[in-house]
């Protein structure tokens, strides 16, 4: 019989990894499991009917659909919490945790992405409660676990929903439910996407600070909004590490390890499948605020009544699109190298090897132009004056935006 399931030949792009086969397969005929190279993958098992539902709803057998994307009709913000507990617990302007307690208190059950403290993992969460979006909070830079979560949701479609997620899982969410006749019970936010690295990247970095934690505060704002940190509390212990020369991030933020999917992505430049999309607003207008600022992009009537019903708990500001997307990944394409990617993919599965040998390594063997702009970026702050450091940063994004 002719597979008629997601292992079928003729895909436009790669796994993501998003696992919304595993949710709309009627049969159970499809496990996810993570690859050798740390990114979760599905397998379909015996029990495949090839209905073809898998198929059909996975984007890698579409073209990207930008008939809606029209940016002149986007509403554009910067915006903060005027709540200052808010704030201090998002990774940006807290306006994620202001959306979510409007739309829970209009019946709306959340689908967003947590920690699981027992497998050390991200995965999706269903909240019904504003006691519980502590769960939810912060920026997780890894794949998450979402074919439980997704599948309670489609069971119940009929149900008030609103989803947080990547630019692609929206997307494929978005076409299910314009299918089903089902989208207006839903509000749909996705983000500015770097893209996802390994998760053995994360296995091997946490093992820096231990096996097991309380809580992890993922881009706290010990230091500041702009020199985030994780911070790692055990018992009585914490830690708490800035972001400039940490090995994850500075491997993650090198763009070499990943999803081969997100090299190339077209799904984070669209806009259609979506109500807001959210971010941190980076670049020159904000570079003396260390609290957080979010980006707002409305692009629905919807998405621009959720916010007139919150902007009186809201700083905001009306930006341009292009304020905002200037410092952002959208319409950039991320390259590797095959023989460096391929290397430290290697590396991360290996025991023999802490997060520390593995970053030293990975500096010597970068081109001489990056290492230099990676010393300079961990190490400018270090050794210069404040004000002049600020200066130089402000120039570097003025230039960015107008390019």
């Amino acid at each position: 019989m002719q597979c008629n399931n997601i292992n079928s030949t003729g895909e436009i792009s790669k796994c993501t990894g998003c696992q919304f086969c595993e949710a709309v397969c009627p049969v159970g005929a499809i496990n996810i499991s993570l690859d050798k190279e740390g990114f979760y993958k599905p397998i379909v098992n015996d029990k495949c009917v090839n209905c073809g539902l898998c198929k059909k709803y996975c984007f890698k057998y579409h073209a990207v659909d930008f008939s809606q994307c029209d940016d002149n009709q986007l509403l554009c913000y910067s915006a903060k919490a005027k709540n200052k507990m808010v704030l201090e617990k998002s990774s940006s302007g807290g306006v994620l945790t202001v959306i979510f307690k409007q739309l829970i208190y209009e019946g709306y059950k959340i689908l967003g992405v947590g920690y699981d403290y027992e497998q050390n993992i991200s995965k999706y969460y269903i909240l019904n409660s504003v006691d519980d979006l502590y769960q939810i909070q912060g920026s997780k830079y890894m794949q998450a676990k979402s074919g439980e979560a997704l599948l309670n949701v489609l069971s119940s479609i009929n149900e008030k929903c609103a989803i947080i997620g990547t630019p692609c899982l929206m997307y494929t969410i978005s076409n299910y439910l314009n299918e089903r006749c089902a989208r207006e019970k839903f509000v749909l936010i996705d983000f500015f996407c770097h893209g996802t690295p390994t998760i053995n990247l994360w296995k091997k970095y946490i093992r820096k600070y231990g096996d097991k934690f309380d809580s992890i505060f993922f881009r706290d704002k010990t230091y500041g909004w702009h020199e985030y940190s994780n911070t790692f509390v055990s018992g009585n212990k914490s830690i708490t590490n800035k972001a400039t020369d940490d090995e994850f991030f500075s491997l993650f933020f090198d763009d070499q390890l990943l999803n081969e999917s997100c090299y190339g992505c077209k799904y984070r430049d669209s806009l259609s499948q979506i109500d807001i999309r959210v971010g941190d607003f980076w670049g020159n207008k904000y570079d003396h605020d260390s609290e957080g600022v979010s980006a707002m992009l409305l692009t629905t009537q919807k998405g621009r009544d959720i916010f007139d019903k919150i902007k009186e708990q809201l700083y905001f500001e009306k930006v341009t699109f292009n304020e905002i997307v200037a410092s952002q990944a959208y319409k950039k394409e991320y390259r590797f190298n095959k023989e460096i990617r391929n290397k430290y993919l290697k590396m991360l599965r290996q025991d023999s090897y802490d997060i520390a040998q593995i970053y030293s390594k990975y500096k010597k063997d970068l081109p001489f132009t990056k290492k230099v702009k990676m010393f300079a970026k961990n190490n400018l702050k270090r050794y210069i004056p404040k004000n002049l450091y600020m200066f130089i940063r402000r120039a570097y994004h003025r230039n960015n935006e107008e390019r």
